[in-house]
């Protein structure tokens, strides 16, 4: 067995930057791709800069003193009239007491039979309603203009500085705080059969002094949040499409080159981490500069470059999970945006604490938490600072946690996944690999010995020639019964069925056989590409199944498959230079290898050359160099020599040669002589078995024909010749015969009598023979005579003679179809012309491209995608309008704005302050309060009314012998003042010994939606009809591919009329086109039901639809005609129909409307500065006749006309 050589030491590093710079070179040498890209990624920077800006300047009030608004019991507005469901029976109950005890004069209280009808009332504005769940938990209802939007996160937040338009006053003047405490003290008296009314109904309500605030637009909060969390979906969509591409088409060829999976990840992961840097730093200036203008910019600098790297890593996982680069490019981009919708959730609701952890996992809402508080702490002109990381900006250190926690997992879960799922080629980890102790060892694996009775089983046999007793024990590669099934959607395919072989040290073995023989799967299984079905293959005893051997395999082999291995934008020279980084040769004998493999395959001359530009031979020859960098001690070459010039085999010849002592060599070949020239042995495949093997001798005895003796005779008498051959050697016969020339076959078995043959023949040589020779037999030969055997013995394979004979019947069928239909033809039988030909060409047509339509499914599945993107628009209006109903529901409950006994210190959540004004104890009382889980700060004496820094604050005072109150709210709780009466009322429940406790909610109730609902969202639903401009590109540009293929100019030699081409096409795609049509427009009106129009309005509709889905249609046609030389992108031709149709039509409209003033108006256009192209010149024409006798005034007269057109000529 061959010493094993020092194995190449792969170094993670290494690998990483030969790859990132790599990436770089490639981004340089794309420019025009580059600059798009970051014109793509700019946009969304400078679209968020100036909408922002467009919001109008932030305002920025000062300090505004407290206001008494005044007693609840003084409330003074007219006709409130307050409804409540009669089927309740608490609800009847608690409106009754407070009717009975005494309600201000501007509010009356009336039963409704039902709640349907009580909600009916409140949106006509007729009524107020209560509706209760229980005794102690009730909601009142206001419309949403009489009360202020309880969402805190949700308003414009002003300080108040004008009571009028002051949002948290809107409770006082509304009657909600009158109504609020009014049934509070029914609950309580009915809980506890004490009265409060008078201490209830005494509290004053006061507005707090106000502290400088910033008034935003509702956008910064609502709108701006989800916006920010999309800033990076442009660069994960192309990001996605880059990665994935590569992973598809390179990684696995790297990774038998033995590239850590890692090292291919932090490749792209600190090339777009640059990338994030850039965009982050450019937000991050955007919004200090427009909406966090009293934060740091470090601070939300750090926020945007950690979300934009945990994108990265999600993008890296979806990279992992699925395998096809658009789709998950689709995909990424909507789950992106889901994801950025989901971050409004806090706005909307209040989260429970452990829903909103698990939500962090995902970073679009990790990032929006941040974001959320420190647009709050904005408009408390307070800002986030990295020194007060620890206090009130803490809520970005649980954004940071959360955003590096989320880049992590995702980047474990982009490994895990990278290795368990498999792909079309390579091995898989086992689901629980990572448990195994061999995983995360690095120890050199022991070899496993080769069972005896596989060895003595391998080497017998008729047809493969014994081995010498040198190589004995000497095998290098060993292949067991291995079998590969390759399972398609109808059928399955062998392709190796039971195949036994050895590779011995220092030999070159050749794999020959037909096409589909088996000879690449072959090699691909050696070289770790595929897995094979069953058996075992064995690489230096290491077993290539186990997924830790074939890792230790791959660093010792090289590996050239049938495709081409390059980077098209990279040199020849650096293509080299990053594949042997990647195969881990060391810096100092980089340059020698590289150079040296150059020298071998004589590229010196094209070494600078970028691989895009390289021939189909050149590129072979740079895949070979790169198998034969590292000198591996395995070489596993497919067709290496396929597409060379004979002077490059040679060379490649001469490489292999040289170093067969030092290494096994294996590759397959369609070139004979080249087997013969090159390979010690040669293993014939055929179907998937191995046939013979053996060396050209062995080959040549068993299944050759001898040799060829040739002569040419002027007689040229066979039965002589063949006498006199045939007394010399009997079993020789006549296989071929011309007018002077003879062939005779000349088994090899009869090799001693050659001479005596010979001696005779060079005697009648110049009398009646005029010359002769011999020549051997070649591979050529050998191989026509094995394939001929195997059509012979086609029979025996049960499989293939039936799925070879089910091929030719389908073959006979289509034949059929087409001599029956295809008739495009003026010559032969054809007995169709004219008109009748044309319209069979047409109905031909329109079949050909129908089959091609119900084949395609990528087109299905891009038309498939641009509906989802008109319904995700209808889906999403329509849920937000049934959620507006229930988006401004709200708990009014302590801990909206009040923290508890032993949480952190947070400006947001203040302490409640109680003022005790009674010159006694309120001990009671307090407790009363911190039973409802409030932290109270007590102070005595009478309010302050320079106080601030509270959300609230309560003073207790005595009045006839009980409690009066003031509450005091702050501007900036937007529900503070109902909050305070629901505190007040749930600390005297407490007092008077009752464990229940009062839950009030605010339901403010939207207006009649009916228009919204159905007109609106109609309008909606049509603005996003313009997607179905963008169909019609998906299917409608098969010309493009038909031109490509050259089945137009085939079809147009058959006799096919241009006409009956572009109409039969039309046929098929214009009723597509049709169908998808009336398809969105029945969605439209499935979502909006109640739209009713009329007859007349329907058939426009219907026509409009039909005149535009063939225009379309044939502007399409055009399109793809004029660009049929070019790509085909339908998703950019999309994009362009969609945003620069009008633009084109105008440009058409331009060029007819020119057109029709060049052609009648000829004269008007030649001084026209935009519609004259060219200088027109007026056709004047001299009069052939000539006139005798001219006088003086012919000739004058002459003269000026010439004169004149001279003179038209130089103005135009």
């Amino acid at each position: 067995m061959m010493v094993e050589e020092k194995l190449r030491d792969t170094s993670l590093w290494q690998q990483t930057f030969a790859l990132l710079w790599k990436n770089l070179l490639l981004k340089w040498r794309r420019k025009w791709h580059t600059v798009l890209e970051w014109v793509q990624h700019l946009a969304f920077v400078l679209l968020l800069f100036f909408f922002t800006l467009s919001q109008g300047e932030r305002e920025v009030h000062e300090l505004m003193p407290a206001a008494d608004l005044g007693r609840l019991r003084d409330f003074n507005l007219t006709h409130v009239v307050v409804g409540y469901s009669l089927q309740s029976a608490a609800a009847h109950k608690i409106m009754q007491k407070v009717n009975e005890s005494g309600l201000p004069p501007g509010i009356t209280i009336e039963g409704v039979p039902s709640e349907t009808e009580l909600r009916q009332l409140v949106s006509q504005r007729i009524m107020v309603a209560v509706t209760f769940e229980n005794d102690f938990m009730y909601s009142i209802k206001y419309m949403t203009d009489s009360v202020p939007r309880p969402n805190d996160y949700l308003v414009v937040r002003d300080g108040c500085h004008n009571l009028d338009y002051c949002a948290p006053v809107m409770y006082w003047t509304s009657g909600f705080l009158t109504l609020q405490a009014s049934i509070n003290a029914a609950i309580i008296e009915l809980t506890t059969d004490h009265p409060i009314w008078a201490s209830m109904l005494s509290t004053m309500a006061v507005k707090m002094k106000s502290a400088r605030v910033i008034v935003r637009p509702f956008l910064y909060i609502a709108f701006f949040i989800p916006i920010m969390c999309l800033c990076y979906v442009s660069l994960s969509y192309l990001m996605t499409l880059y990665i994935a591409k590569e992973r598809k088409e390179q990684r696995t060829i790297m990774r038998i080159m033995g590239l850590r999976d890692l090292a291919f990840w932090l490749s792209w992961g600190l090339l777009y981490a640059l990338y994030v840097l850039i965009i982050s730093v450019l937000m991050a200036l955007v919004t200090t500069s427009v909406v966090f203008l009293e934060s740091s910019y470090g601070v939300i600098l750090l926020l945007f470059f950690l979300y934009g790297i945990s994108m990265i890593s999600f993008t890296f996982m979806l990279c992992a999970l699925l395998k096809k680069p658009r789709l998950v490019a689709i995909i990424g981009f909507f789950v992106t945006l889901f994801l950025s919708i989901l971050s409004i959730l806090p706005l909307v609701k209040p989260l429970p604490k452990s829903l909103e952890v698990f939500l962090c996992v995902f970073a679009p809402f990790a990032f929006s938490i941040g974001i959320t508080q420190t647009v709050h702490m904005e408009n408390n002109l307070r800002g986030v600072f990295l020194s007060d990381i620890g206090g009130d900006s803490s809520h970005l250190l649980t954004s940071y946690f959360s955003l590096l926690l989320d880049s992590a997992l995702y980047i474990l879960l982009t490994l895990y996944f990278d290795k368990i799922l498999k792909d079309k080629h390579g091995l898989r980890h086992e689901p629980l690999f990572f448990l195994r102790s061999t995983f995360w060892s690095r120890k050199k694996r022991s070899p496993i010995p080769l069972d005896p009775e596989d060895r003595r089983r391998v080497c017998t046999g008729d047809n493969i020639e014994t081995v010498p007793v040198e190589l004995r024990g000497k095998e290098v590669i060993r292949i067991n019964s291995v079998k590969k099934i390759y399972n398609g959607k109808d059928k399955k395919t062998e392709a190796l069925r039971g195949l036994d072989l050895d590779v011995y040290e220092g030999q070159i073995t050749a794999l020959l056989g037909h096409s589909g023989a088996g000879k690449t799967t072959l090699l691909n299984i050696l070289s770790g590409m595929s897995t094979s079905t069953s058996g075992s293959t064995y690489i230096y005893n290491h077993q290539l199944s186990n997924i830790y051997d074939m890792e230790e395999v791959q660093r010792r082999i090289g590996f050239c498959p049938q495709f081409d291995i390059k980077f098209d934008q990279l040199t020849v020279r650096e293509n080299l230079e990053l594949f042997s980084k990647i195969k881990g040769i060391a810096a100092r004998d980089k340059v020698f290898q590289v150079a040296k493999v150059i020298s071998d395959l004589d590229m010196k001359y094209i070494q600078n050359v970028q691989a895009s530009k390289l021939s189909g031979g050149q590129r072979r020859k740079l895949t070979l160099a790169i198998a034969l960098l590292g000198n591996p001690e395995v070489l596993l070459l497919d067709e290496p020599t396929a597409g060379l010039d004979p002077l490059s085999r040679y060379h490649v010849w001469t490489i292999l040669q040289k170093g067969k002592s030092d290494r096994v060599t294996l590759f397959s070949t369609q070139f004979m002589d080249e087997a013969d020239i090159l390979a010690d042995r040669k293993a014939v495949l055929s179907n998937g078995y191995l046939k013979c093997v053996g060396s050209s001798l062995f080959l040549k005895r068993k299944w050759g024909i001898g040799y060829h003796l040739r002569h040419m005779s002027p007689s040229c008498n066979p039965d002589a010749m063949t006498s006199v051959i045939q007394e010399h050697i009997s079993s020789a016969r006549l296989t071929a015969q011309n007018v002077e020339d003879l062939t005779f076959t000349l088994p090899f078995d009869n090799m001693d009598s050659f001479p005596a043959l010979f001696s005779h023949l060079d005697q009648h040589v110049g009398l009646d023979i005029m010359s002769y020779g011999v020549s051997i037999t070649t591979m050529d030969d050998v191989f026509l005579k094995l394939e001929g055997e195997q059509e012979i013995e086609k029979g025996d394979y049960g499989v293939f003679a039936q799925s070879d004979q089910n091929e030719d019947e389908d073959r006979d069928v289509y034949s059929q179809v087409d001599e029956s239909v295809l008739l495009m033809s003026d010559s032969g039988s054809v007995t169709l012309h004219g008109l009748a030909l044309w319209r069979q060409q047409v109905v031909t047509m329109a079949r050909i491209r129908f089959l091609k339509l119900k084949h395609d499914m990528k087109n299905l599945r891009s038309i498939l995608l641009l509906l989802i993107l008109f319904l995700l628009p209808l889906i999403a209006a329509t849920i937000l309008l049934d959620s507006l109903q229930t988006i401004h529901d709200w708990k009014l409950t302590p801990d909206l704005y009040f923290r508890g006994p032993g949480h952190r210190a947070h400006e947001y959540y203040t302490s409640l302050l109680l003022i005790n004004n009674t010159d006694g104890s309120i001990e009671e009382f307090v407790n009363g309060i911190k039973e409802q889980d409030i932290l109270v700060e007590v102070i005595n004496g009478p309010f302050d009314r320079e106080t601030i820094g509270y959300n609230g604050a309560i003073e207790l005072s005595l009045q006839n012998k009980g409690y009066s109150c003031r509450i005091i709210g702050s501007p900036q709780a937007q529900n503070g003042l109902p909050v305070l009466v629901d505190i007040i009322s749930n600390a005297f429940l407490k007092t008077l010994k009752s464990p229940e406790k009062i839950e009030v909610w605010t339901k403010p109730v939207l207006p009649d939606l009916d228009y919204l609902s159905y007109y609106g969202l109609f309008y909606v639903g049509a603005s996003f009809l313009f997607f179905a401009s963008g169909l019609a590109p998906h299917f409608a540009m098969s010309s493009v591919e038909d031109y490509k293929i050259k089945a137009r100019s085939q079809l147009r030699i058959s006799g096919l009329f241009p006409s009956a081409y572009w109409c039969g096409q039309a046929l098929v795609d214009t009723a597509l086109y049709w169908l998808l049509l009336f398809m969105m427009v029945a969605i439209l009106f499935a979502f909006n039901y109640k739209i009713i129009i009329p007859f007349w309005q329907v058939a426009l509709l219907i026509l409009e639809i039909l005149v535009y889905g063939a225009s379309i249609v044939l502007y399409v046609y055009l399109i793809a005609f004029i660009f049929r030389k070019g790509k085909v992108h339908p998703d950019r031709w999309s994009f362009l129909f969609v945003i620069l149709g009008p633009c084109l039509h105008i440009i058409v409209f331009v060029g007819v409307l020119w057109f029709l003033e060049w052609r009648f108006g000829k004269r008007c256009l030649k001084t026209d500065p935009i519609f004259r192209f060219s200088q027109r010149k007026n056709q004047f024409k001299q009069n052939p006749e000539e006139l005798e006798d001219d006088d003086e005034e012919v000739l004058a007269e002459r003269e000026r006309v010439k004169n004149l057109k001279n003179t038209t000529d130089v103005e135009e």
